[in-house]
């Protein structure tokens, strides 16, 4: 992320949709179930680049938390590399919280598995 935000472009762009995962990533407008409203949901957002192109891509960062929900219309602040506008990232603290409980839970899975499978047997 800071390597867009420092070699690319920034932008605005604009939340369009949510991403649903069954059979690849698809857009939908809004979530019409209680479960998937209680659950988060990464956002489709659209933008124009600098040469005028239209891009409509979504976020690849899991959203876990309900309260970190982004809303349809919401503008974001967006970093793009010119030669691949597709894999921008939102540049946001929204971004942030699902980031640290997936990197917490990573690292206490390392350790709990690596006391299991090198015990010592004193």
């Amino acid at each position: 992320m800071l390597s867009y935000s420092l070699q690319g472009n920034i932008t605005t762009a604009k939340i369009v949709g949510y991403k649903i995962s069954r059979n690849g990533a698809r857009k939908v407008d809004n979530s019409s179930s209680i479960k998937s409203t209680l659950n988060g949901r990464s956002p489709f957002f659209k933008f124009i680049t600098n040469d005028n192109k239209s891009i409509t891509t979504y976020s690849k960062v899991l959203q876990i938390f309900i309260i970190f929900n982004y809303q349809i219309n919401e503008e974001i602040k967006i970093a793009y590399k010119k030669e691949k506008p597709e894999q921008a990232v939102i540049l946001s603290l929204k971004e942030i919280p699902d980031l640290v409980f997936i990197l917490f839970f990573g690292i206490l899975s390392f350790v709990v598995g690596k006391n299991y499978l090198f015990k010592n047997e004193n």
